[in-house]
């Protein structure tokens, strides 16, 4: 059985779930019609009756409860056949009583050959429904068989032009529920044709890509993130933890407009309850971010995030990131090259104590000013813990044999033509 056809039968389950309980709500203004009569002193001869009809409309509703009671999902679709059985069961079982005892009595009559039946369409779609016709034009015949025709027969066509129209009724809502469970699996088809094609568009032109669930944790491994930042990204890791913490506190007000929390609020504004405005299922946005890799060196990136919701209104978060990178300057033709102080220059924006560039460096952007005071924060916390660390603990690859990446590599060299 496929997904599909899980979630229709899940679907199906909730609907018949909705019929049992629009039918206690209507078997209890009939229960409490029956308790009146019992007040009524022109049926005090006519108490077995009505007391035989209060204890078939109370086993239904305790059955209905039972059923509601436990079972879940999908487990109550046998069941839904047993509870119409059980309805259209007591149903004739309260007209026969009162056509065997009280055939005289025209309120009951009204009830058993008119109301009864209307409530029965409920289960019309249960081969039971078909039964339960029979037995009623059955019944209905039996008790105008002592009557004269002229008395009898506008009875006997009014319950037949009654069963016609039922009949009738039972096909539309069985045509109804059957579209209804068509577009249900288009839906479902065209949000998983939707989800793949933005899956594959973030894996086929992004660096490196990942699924986040609605708390911003990975909800799978990501192999190509891991590559990216040469460290582990497993499953039920934050994607916090992958970023600089120069940027948490912007990436947290960004990713907010795209949780589910946000989408909640968003639809509490009178604009968005206003139902001729569409209902946005998917965003797409994007923000540069300073990842971190192995060696806790920032990386530009620029990260692009799918929100999409399915049917059932799951969030379904798409994460692409492209490392960013700017064109090299021109530079003058007419200006004269000098290694020696280019070096110089270099040198001297070279931090000793961690051999790491200056925000004021090629590799390391003016515009990243904000990374460096969170860097010295982080620096001096782990100077009280113990020294500072050069690497972190979650690369994959063991300390002697995992590679630089060409940023470390870079501020490494620097700082060892700095100490010579």
């Amino acid at each position: 059985m496929t997904r599909t056809e899980d979630d229709v039968l899940a679907l199906e389950a909730d609907m018949i779930r909705e019929e049992i309980h629009r039918e206690l709500w209507c078997l209890a203004p009939l229960l409490a019609m029956f308790f009146s009569l019992l007040l009524v002193p022109s049926y005090r001869d006519k108490r077995g009756c009505v007391a035989a009809s209060v204890a078939a409309v109370v086993a239904c509703m305790a059955f209905s409860r039972c059923v509601l009671a436990r079972t879940e999902g999908a487990a109550v679709l046998p069941y839904a056949v047993l509870n119409s059985i059980v309805k259209h069961a007591a149903r004739s079982f309260v007209h026969l009583v009162w056509l065997w005892n009280h055939n005289d009595d025209t309120f009951t009559r009204l009830i058993m050959l008119f109301i009864a039946p209307v409530g029965s369409a409920h289960q019309s779609r249960q081969g039971s429904f078909k039964v339960y016709m029979a037995v009623h034009f059955a019944l209905t015949l039996f008790r105008f068989r002592d009557e004269p025709l002229e008395t009898a027969a506008p009875w006997i066509v009014a319950v037949l032009v009654q069963i016609h129209v039922l009949f009738d009724i039972s096909a539309l809502k069985q045509r109804s529920e059957e579209r209804t469970f068509e577009l249900y699996s288009v839906q479902k088809n065209t949000c998983a044709l939707a989800i793949e094609a933005v899956r594959n568009i973030v894996t086929c032109f992004c660096d490196a890509s990942a699924e986040l669930s609605a708390d911003l944790t990975l909800l799978g491994d990501s192999p190509t993130l891991s590559t990216l930042l040469g460290r582990q990204a497993t499953k039920d890791k934050a994607f916090e933890d992958f970023i600089h913490f120069g940027d948490k506190d912007e990436y947290r007000k960004f990713a907010g407009e795209l949780t589910p929390q946000m989408v909640q609020a968003r639809e509490e504004d009178p604009e968005e309850q206003n139902p001729k405005r569409p209902k946005r299922r998917m965003q797409v946005r994007s923000m540069l971010l300073h990842l971190v890799d192995s060696y806790s060196v920032p990386l530009r990136a620029n990260v692009f995030h799918a929100y999409i919701e399915d049917p059932k209104g799951e969030p379904v978060l798409i994460v692409g990131i492209n490392e960013a990178w700017k064109p090299p300057e021109v530079k003058s033709k007419n200006r004269p090259q000098s290694t020696s102080r280019s070096r110089s220059a270099s040198l001297g924006q070279v931090d000793v104590g961690t051999g790491r560039l200056q925000p004021t460096s090629p590799l390391y952007p003016k515009g990243d000013e904000h990374l460096l005071t969170a860097e010295l924060g982080a620096r001096r916390a782990s100077l009280g813990a113990g020294g500072p660390r050069r690497r972190r603990g979650d690369s994959p690859r063991p300390a002697e044999t995992r590679a630089l990446t060409p940023r470390a590599y870079a501020g490494r060299l620097a700082g060892s033509n700095a100490g010579g």
